[in-house]
């Protein structure tokens, strides 16, 4: 796993999703940490799919919860709230 020990998935299925909301996405990673790597892939049906490598599940986390908020204003025009149990 390139050296990182942790690793997270997220999958978006929906007809909202389109190519600019990947665009998007990709803005918020920062390609020169070390801290994390991360891929973005368009599916063959609408939807994308999002993997977090990193040596922390907080790091992961901290990157879903930023992609969370933006696909949610996106494509759905609300502010996430993501709960823990």
């Amino acid at each position: 796993m390139e050296g990182y020990s942790h690793l997270g998935s997220m999958i978006l299925v929906g007809e909202k999703v389109k190519t600019d909301l990947l665009n998007r996405l990709y803005q918020v990673i920062d390609s020169s940490t070390k801290e994390y790597k991360v891929g973005l892939s368009s599916l063959p049906i609408p939807g994308l799919t999002i993997r977090v490598l990193a040596n922390n599940t907080q790091t992961i986390e901290k990157m879903f919860s930023e992609f969370h908020h933006i696909i949610s204003k996106e494509c759905f025009n609300k502010t996430p709230s993501l709960r823990k149990y």
